[in-house]
């Protein structure tokens, strides 16, 4: 894959492109093609390889590390899109640990925005209903470390404030799972999200 990439920097918006317009499903359809989990796979290998070449500030990474995420801004974030695709994009992203790009989380903003208009411009109810939602909806074996490996990919096309208000919600949740996840967001990798101890005392 290094060498692929390395000798074809279209390898990995190629991949993108196949995902979206052969294997995802369309809303209509639920099921997948056969191929989009092996496509994904690849998919997620070569972002990853792309991020041990950004470390290594190889030009052309950088620059592929900005394009693919515009092309996934573009291609993906939009209504005819399944969302589950959606949510395995930024899961793939997350995997590889590839910095998520600003666009990508202007698109998913612009997104919720569009969907809003067709539920009166309401939103999901207020935030505790949606932990005590999230909570319900887990499965009942998922202990908070699973869980919050599912929930850190969809927190990540959120703006820092709006993580760490999710996060303050979750320390004051009458769910106890949600507490523990709380605990457990006290080591965002990302230190602008983390909650400051008097959110939780």
């Amino acid at each position: 894959m290094q060498r692929s990439l390395e000798t074809n920097h279209e390898l990995a918006p190629a991949l993108l492109r196949l995902l979206l317009s052969d294997c995802a499903p369309d809303g209509r359809q639920q099921t997948p093609a056969p191929g989009y989990n092996v496509c994904l796979a690849l998919l997620d290998e070569a972002l990853t390889q792309i991020r041990y070449s950004v470390e290594r500030e190889r030009p052309w990474a950088v620059a592929l590390a900005e394009q693919i995420q515009l092309d996934m801004a573009q291609l993906a974030f939009k209504p005819e899109v399944d969302v589950g695709v959606q949510q395995d994009l930024i899961a793939a992203l997350h995997e590889s640990k590839l910095a998520l790009h600003q666009c990508i989380r202007d698109q998913a903003a612009a997104l919720g925005a569009y969907y809003a208009r067709f539920s009166g411009g309401k939103g999901a109810g207020d935030l505790d209903n949606l932990l005590e939602r999230l909570a319900q909806e887990a499965p009942p074996t998922t202990d908070p470390f699973a869980l919050l490996d599912l929930l850190l990919p969809q927190m990540a096309i959120m703006p820092a404030e709006g993580q760490a208000t999710v996060i303050t919600g979750m320390m004051a949740s009458k769910q106890p799972l949600m507490n523990e996840l709380g605990v457990l967001l006290l080591l965002h990798p990302d230190a602008s999200v983390r909650p400051r101890r008097n959110c939780w005392h």
